[in-house]
């Protein structure tokens, strides 16, 4: 994305998301699980604030939107959990964020749950294995 028409850009990117999971067709009743990883975080964070109706959210090593430290963002009331995981030694989402994320997130009418496991930037099988398979 560059700065150049950003939110036109940011429009479009909901339109796609939009498109491709309703080309799934999948059932009112099916569990959906997303997840964003680095830069990928704020795309879903936006996504979740446009009302897509999903279930839960991880955010793995990433920072949410900037517009969302100066309004709180709506999401559906589908989403039950959202999941922040910031692996100790991340040399880009520093714990500062991680902490500001957390707040940001306990504002919303949702379980937030922080997992710090050891580890670097890089998705961590083990931590969304755990996160993806628990009830």
């Amino acid at each position: 994305m560059t700065r150049d028409d950003r939110q036109q850009e940011i429009k479009d990117h909901i339109s796609y998301l939009n498109t491709w999971l309703q080309s799934l067709k999948l059932s009112k009743n099916r569990h959906i699980t997303l997840v964003g990883f680095s830069q990928g975080v704020a795309t879903a964070a936006r996504w979740i604030a446009s009302g897509v109706e999903i279930d839960k959210v991880v955010f793995l090593s990433g920072t949410l939107p900037p517009e969302w430290k100066l309004k709180k963002p709506q999401i559906s009331e589908r989403i039950d959990e959202i999941h922040i995981v910031r692996p100790l030694h991340d040399e880009f989402y520093s714990e500062t964020e991680h902490h500001q994320a957390l707040d940001t997130l306990k504002s919303q009418d949702v379980v937030v749950k922080s997992h710090e496991p050891e580890g670097t930037h890089k998705i961590n099988a083990q931590i969304l294995n755990r996160i993806l398979t628990a009830s």
